[in-house]
């Protein structure tokens, strides 16, 4: 039993049913990384942003979804050996399980998954070598 304190994001279309087109993403960032982080809110807002880009792999399957979906982030501690999706690792010591997605979406081929994490690492060095002031940079 691994018990971690982890930010758990469910994404979901309102206007649909609860569980049609809906995700479910764990994120931990390690705590002695902790990135330069001092709020929570700025934890949400990491968390969100990196569920955010994995998300976007489907708007090719199912256009107009990241204007549909609407994030929710919390702070759970939870045994993630019990989670059923295998982990991720971003860099930067976070890590990600994806837990839930829809049976159509592109977040079920792992070696897409990877990719967009590839993408996603090139996108936060892009910002950080551009040294934009109001950048987010969540890795």
């Amino acid at each position: 039993m691994k018990e971690l304190s982890v930010y758990r994001v469910d994404v979901s279309d309102p206007a649909n049913e609860p569980v049609r087109d809906q995700y479910l993403v764990f994120l931990h960032f390690e705590p002695v990384t902790r990135r330069g982080y001092s709020t929570e809110a700025e934890f949400h807002q990491a968390a969100s942003w990196i569920a955010e880009r994995l998300i976007r792999l489907d708007e090719r399957v199912s256009p107009g979804i990241m204007s549909r979906s609407r994030f929710r982030a919390n702070r759970v501690v939870l045994d993630v050996d019990s989670l059923k999706g295998g982990s991720y690792h971003l860099g930067a010591d976070v890590t990600l399980w994806i837990e839930l997605s829809p049976g159509w979406s592109r977040l079920q081929n792992r070696s897409l998954v990877q990719l967009q994490i590839l993408s996603m690492r090139s996108e936060v060095r892009a910002q950080s070598l551009t040294n934009k002031s109001d950048a987010f940079l969540p890795l």
